[in-house]
């Protein structure tokens, strides 16, 4: 998973998007934001380490990436494609912090879209001003997935 998440943040959210960090680097936030480009090459770059690294998952991903597809709102939107805070400085505000760019978003007029699987988080975001857009079971066993948008 950490795999995972350096390359989205190297390859897609520095290389594309736009990426927010606590002053301290515990907290970071990746947005696909409607002004990104290259992100179809920058996707096609990644494609294979993507699939070495979710390894004999990968079907079970492509799955669940296609139950939430239907989820994804059809406008240009902020997404939040990942945000994480380090383990030893949660409860501190500083994932609150770095989410402070939804206020662009709604300023350039988009909506800000998220997606978790974490009941926890949902509650989190709509402290932030979210509201659950939907809501998903993901194929083989999966989780649920909720689709929270902010700015409608």
């Amino acid at each position: 998973m950490r795999s995972l998440q350096r390359l989205f943040l190297a390859e897609i959210g520095m290389r594309c998007g736009r990426v927010w960090v606590s002053d301290d680097l515990a907290a970071v936030a990746v947005w696909i934001t409607p002004s990104s480009s290259g992100l179809d090459e920058a996707f096609g770059d990644i494609a294979s380490r993507v699939v070495d690294l979710y390894g004999d998952r990968a079907e079970i991903a492509a799955r669940a990436d296609e139950a939430t597809a239907g989820l994804r709102p059809a406008e240009p939107v902020w997404h939040l494609a990942t945000v994480g805070v380090a383990p030893h400085s949660q409860g501190r505000g500083l994932g609150a912090a770095v989410l402070e760019p939804l206020a662009a978003a709604q300023l350039e007029g988009h909506v800000a879209y998220l997606e978790t699987s974490s009941p926890a988080n949902v509650s989190f975001y709509e402290r932030l001003g979210f509201e659950v857009a939907g809501k998903v079971s993901l194929p083989d066993d999966g989780p649920e997935v909720w689709a929270m948008t902010c700015g409608r």
